[in-house]
């Protein structure tokens, strides 16, 4: 089941910094587990910013009970105020509803598009990219191969990307953590 999770999170004033660096970096370790299990599958930062530390997230886990224990897991939890929105396939999701001439709908069992390209890519190739990434692939059901294939490569930068906002997060908290020393 998917999960749409807000996430609002308020660093204490009295946190040690120390605290704050190693929360932080654990944080960005955990979500790249996570994403590696394929728990984790999109992270996004609300617009406008309003000076809250804010995060969407798209997440997956098979109940309610493991999408708590997940959430449980962030070394940020008891900072955060988190809202949970349980998600179910709507009739007019444009994914859900696309239709190939050769095999009808996306969803039902058919073979994706991924399971072609995968049929086709040497053994090394498809070595060398986690399962985690065709599950993903395969479950938002993409039925064209190019857009698979550049799908593929969203998902293998997740990791990156998440590491790379955890360091900008981290910079900004030490950043806020000097001014608050100079006041």
């Amino acid at each position: 089941m998917d999960y749409l999770i807000e996430f609002t999170i308020t660093i204490p004033d009295d946190a040690p910094p120390a605290e704050i660096e190693q929360r932080l970096a654990g944080e960005t370790t955990r979500v790249a587990e996570l994403a590696a299990q394929g728990h984790a599958v999109r992270i996004w930062k609300p617009l406008p910013e309003d000076g809250r530390r804010r995060a969407l997230g798209l997440y997956h886990a098979t109940s309610h009970e493991e999408m708590e224990a997940i959430l449980d897991s962030l070394p940020l939890r008891p900072w955060m105020e988190i809202s949970v929105t349980a998600l179910a396939e709507h009739p007019n999701d444009p994914a859900v509803g696309r239709m190939s001439a050769a095999n009808g709908p996306t969803t039902g069992g058919r073979k994706t598009a991924m399971d072609d390209t995968r049929d086709r890519q040497g053994t090394q190739q498809r070595e060398a990219i986690p399962e985690v990434i065709w599950d993903l692939v395969d479950r938002i059901a993409i039925t064209d191969e190019a857009a698979a294939l550049r799908r593929l490569d969203d998902f293998r930068g997740l990791a990156d990307m998440a590491r790379r906002a955890a360091q900008r997060d981290l910079a900004l908290a030490r950043l806020e953590l000097a001014l608050r020393s100079r006041r």
